[in-house]
């Protein structure tokens, strides 16, 4: 789902912004069987002072005082929802907005769907023109089924994002991102959307996995360093635009399954290790090119001591709510630092998480 945030005269409070987190979160989770392009949701908060009579004496006297207009609009297909709202202080004008909002959701499944097993059903659902998903069978038996959801995949998301680079378009066509994600969300594999993939983490959107490899500049002949395996899906991508691949994850049952899955697929230049990704991997380095898909506050001291002059290394830098993808090479043992784009990402753990 794609929103934005726009204030006027006032600025949101880290609290708020993670109310606002905390809503639009509880948002995607019940608003499972929709195609992200086809949700938006767009706030609106404006500081103003407004004029108020005061019956407290027996001539009333009008004053001046504070007070946050909000509007929230969220398109659905169908109907858009609009909520508005009036509150003192910022805070309960972001909790009043989301709570009428989440009322107006109700409202609206309640006339667009019979009953709540059509309204969440994750494994009989398919696309229609209006963008709402409704009850039928997947035919995942088909040979090409898989196949043609990539190459939609790629038109409607991967080169609409920007992505030029024909290796890893390939390479996005090739790799089969259903097998790297839990059963009950491969009928969303290929939507340009993060999905769970247990123990508190996620497979990133697509489009961002593309974007992060183009970053990267890789030719061919590359050591990479993956930092944060997940579900080996990045991995997967890797190891068709480099020469080896190395990638560390910090939870022991995600290690596992993602080793299993790229053995079974046959990357075989794909190597898993299990340990505390912010300290690198120096028994194989130096590294051509290093990929962190996990925010830290910095970039490591280590993964820089690690990368090669000259080399690359990607990684989103910030807070937990507040995240910038930044790219940074090595020139003469000092990074040298390009923004690129706000994100958002799982925290990155370990020592210098």
């Amino acid at each position: 789902m794609k929103y934005t945030v726009s204030t006027k005269h006032c600025i949101l409070s880290e609290k708020s912004l993670k109310h606002i987190t905390r809503h639009i979160q509880k948002i995607n989770q019940i608003l499972p069987n929709f195609d992200p392009d086809s949700v938006s949701l767009d706030l609106v908060f404006k500081r103003k002072k407004e004029r108020i009579l005061s019956h407290a004496s027996p001539t009333p006297k009008a004053s001046l005082a504070i007070c946050f207009d909000g509007t929230i609009k969220m398109v659905l297909p169908k109907k858009p929802l609009i909520v508005r709202f009036k509150k003192a202080t910022i805070d309960e004008a972001v909790n009043i907005g989301f709570d009428r909002l989440f009322k107006e959701i109700e409202t609206y499944k309640g006339k667009h769907f019979t009953n709540n097993s059509e309204f969440y059903n994750h494994d009989t659902i398919r696309k229609v023109g209006t963008g709402i998903l409704f009850s039928e069978p997947c035919d995942v038996t088909r040979s090409d089924y898989f196949a043609q959801r990539r190459k939609e995949l790629v038109e409607k998301y991967i080169k609409p994002s920007g992505i030029k680079d024909k290796k890893i378009i390939k390479a996005m066509l090739a790799v089969p991102r259903h097998e790297f994600v839990q059963e009950q969300y491969r009928d969303r594999a290929y939507v340009d959307a993060s999905l769970s993939i247990g123990e508190g983490q996620t497979i990133s959107q697509p489009s961002l996995v593309a974007l992060m490899t183009e970053l990267l500049g890789l030719s061919g002949e590359e050591a990479v360093l993956e930092i944060g395996t997940g579900s080996g899906y990045q991995a997967a991508i890797l190891a068709r635009l480099a020469k080896q691949v190395y990638t560390v994850e910090i939870i022991e049952k995600l290690a596992l399954r993602a080793g299993d899955t790229l053995k079974k697929l046959g990357y075989d230049n794909v190597q898993v290790e299990l340990g505390n990704g912010t300290l690198g991997l120096p028994k194989y380095a130096p590294f051509d090119a290093i990929i962190v898909a996990a925010a830290g506050s910095k970039i490591p001291k280590p993964l820089i001591a690690q990368l090669k002059e000259g080399g690359r290394i990607v990684m989103p830098v910030g807070d937990r709510y507040v995240q910038e993808l930044k790219v940074g090479i090595k020139e003469k043992n000092r990074l040298k630092i390009k923004r690129s784009l706000p994100v958002a990402f799982v925290p990155l753990k370990g020592r210098y998480g």
